[in-house]
């Protein structure tokens, strides 16, 4: 059974320096079968950096310390080929009535395997532990004794004297943090941890103060020469900036989210409390506008109120619509059967009344026939050209066409005003925006019509998109399909 585990033995009687050793052992140590076995001969095959340390060993045991037991690890000195074995050797010194060792037994086993398997395995620790970015440690037992911690794991612990201790009694401050568990737990069932963004507190500068901060975290358990875990190695990389970061910029999205909302609730509320005031003013003064008795003074004041009234009441339904399509989560739309080529220069006609002086062109093509939304498509139109109309010169005129192309309607609006501002065309249908300081002088809007248009093309299922190049001016084109989204026609 000693020959089929691999384990050489050797005799030493110490009184007669006659000595039994099997073949194993001669061969493990480097003797050839006819070379007599001494200490002398057994030590001179041990590489000359192990000698004194075996021969210190093998004192001690001589002199009963430890009761005579005998352990030690060494190399023998390279072999013909060059390679070197190791042997893990372990003996017993008998004593006689009077003290002194008179036998000793002793075994050897070839552990050059292991060895090399350890040197491997440290080479890649300290591989890992040279990583700058990387906070490695390595805990050894049942009670995670730290027998390795790079520079930036100890400088995360404000350079406390880590080594040799265990886990607890050098961070303390972990004590009930949960990571004490979860090595335990990787040690029991050897399956590797992964924790991302784990929130800590630690005496980072060993002041006695705790900070916070978050690690990406592995613990990998690391397993010994008979299959078992031995040892579980942490790697940490600090994220706590990223982590603050992500918090602050979501906290402030949340309040931004939280004052928006509060905004669009206010505007509601005013916008809709308006409405009913400014509906009497504006029947007050069309009842005063039919009277007969009033003097030229009293009718362009009573006009004005009215132009006035009407132009807040504009003002009203937008940011009603504003409101219903940021908190309702989008415009409703009650489509019905409609030409759009008729219609498109019905609504034209209706803004050409407030603009006698300016040249409007409509022009239609193809089928426009479709369903869409009346009062909707007519905010749509009349937005769009009285943009065209307020964005260009006053000698220009203003085109209006409509195209019926397959499935789908067109609708183009253009003017020959100067081109938007290539910053400007990014955030054109973005509420409370205008592609110009210029045209709105007398503040008939609040900046939501382009918003409002493309929410209500896009509750038709269409799209809108511009065009503004110099010396070509800016085109507005609506893209509808005749029929409503979901429709079978």
């Amino acid at each position: 059974m000693v020959e089929a585990s691999g384990i050489g033995t050797w005799e030493l009687n110490l009184s007669t320096q006659e000595a039994v050793v099997d073949a194993r052992f001669r061969e493990m140590s480097g003797l050839s079968p006819s070379e007599p076995f001494t200490l002398e001969t057994s030590h001179s095959r041990i590489h000359p950096e192990d000698r004194s340390r075996v021969a210190r060993a093998f004192a001690d045991a001589l002199a009963g310390k430890d009761g005579g037991h005998y352990h030690a690890e060494y190399r023998i000195a390279p072999l013909s080929n060059g390679s070197l074995r190791w042997v893990e050797a372990r003996g017993q010194a008998r004593f006689g009535p009077d003290g002194k060792a008179v036998h000793f037994w002793g075994t050897g086993i070839d552990i050059t395997a292991r060895k090399t398997a350890e040197a491997g395995r440290e080479g890649l620790l300290e591989a890992i532990a040279a990583q700058p970015a990387l906070g490695v440690a390595l805990f050894h037992g049942p009670d995670f004794t730290i027998q390795m911690a790079n520079r930036l794991y100890q400088s995360l612990a404000g350079h406390r004297d880590l080594l040799g201790k265990p886990l607890l009694e050098a961070l303390p401050e972990v004590r009930d943090q949960g990571f004490l568990a979860i090595l335990a737990r990787v040690r029991r069932t050897g399956e590797p941890y992964v924790g991302r963004e784990v929130p800590i507190r630690w005496d980072r500068h060993a002041d006695g103060k705790l900070d916070e901060g978050y690690f990406h975290f592995v613990y990998q358990p690391v397993r010994g020469p008979d299959g078992g875990v031995e040892a579980v190695l942490t790697l940490g990389q600090e994220v706590t900036d990223v982590v603050r970061a992500r918090q602050e910029a979501e906290q402030l999205a949340q309040e931004q989210r939280e004052r928006s909302d509060f905004e669009q609730q206010l505007i509601g509320i005013v916008s809709h409390d308006l409405k009913n005031p400014l509906s009497a003013i504006l029947l007050g003064t069309t009842a005063l506008a039919r009277r007969e008795d009033l003097d030229e003074r009293s009718t362009k004041a009573v006009t004005r109120i009215q132009s006035s009234a009407e132009r807040a009441v504009r003002m009203v339904k937008d940011l009603l619509d504003f409101t219903q399509a940021r908190l309702g989560g989008g415009i409703p739309v009650v489509p019905r059967r409609l030409d759009l080529h008729a219609f498109t220069r019905l609504v034209v006609e209706e803004v050409q009344a407030n603009f006698p002086e300016r040249d409007i062109a409509v022009t239609a093509r193809g089928d426009g026939q479709g369903a869409w939304d009346a009062d909707r498509l007519a905010q749509v139109v009349t937005n769009l050209v009285s943009n065209a109309l307020k964005y260009s010169p006053p000698d220009t005129p203003v085109s209006v066409r409509t195209r019926g192309d397959g499935d789908r309607v067109e609708l183009e609006v253009h003017n020959r005003g100067a081109p938007i501002p290539p910053e400007a065309m990014g955030r054109l249908f973005q509420p409370m925006q205008r592609a110009s300081s210029q045209g709105d002088t007398a503040g008939r809007s609040v900046g939501l019509g382009l918003y409002i248009v493309e929410r209500i093309v896009q509750a038709h299922g269409g799209t809108i998109a511009v065009r503004s190049t110099e010396g070509e001016g800016t085109t507005f084109t609506a893209r509808l399909p005749r029929l409503p989204p979901g429709s079978a026609g």
